[in-house]
């Protein structure tokens, strides 16, 4: 997944406007349920990883079992925005997985992407 390095809880609840009541609670769950556990691969890739892999698209593939297709993507995305970094976390480890089924809802998809990337809402 790709996310705005900028992007705080504070930020990400009032980008979704999210101030008060059931709505703050399930925008804060979203949130920590991405970012609790989430490892920055970038970073690990640099740090740990950098002499066992070919580059980062191969550490994708080989550490996250992540497609060549779709490592591609992720990397030519966070390039063409140097704002981007790349995350992969575990959407079991925080909370029910009810969060996650509401993330990647077709409805809400576009508009919870645009949340973490800080873009401009439609």
């Amino acid at each position: 997944m790709v996310v705005n390095k900028n992007l705080t809880l504070d930020l990400f609840l009032q980008r979704a406007r999210a101030e008060r009541g059931y709505a703050k609670a399930m925008f804060t769950n979203m949130y920590n349920s991405i970012f609790a556990e989430c490892h920055y691969v970038e970073d690990e890739y640099e740090q740990y990883y950098k002499s066992e892999y070919d580059d980062l698209k191969q550490y994708l593939h080989v550490r996250y079992c992540i497609s060549k297709k779709w490592a591609d993507r992720l990397i030519a995305e966070k390039e063409a925005n140097p704002g981007y970094t790349i995350i992969v976390y575990d959407s079991l480890s925080f909370g029910d997985g009810s969060i996650d089924s509401l993330m990647f809802e077709d409805k809400l998809a576009d508009r919870i992407e645009n949340l973490l990337l800080l873009k401009e809402q439609l």
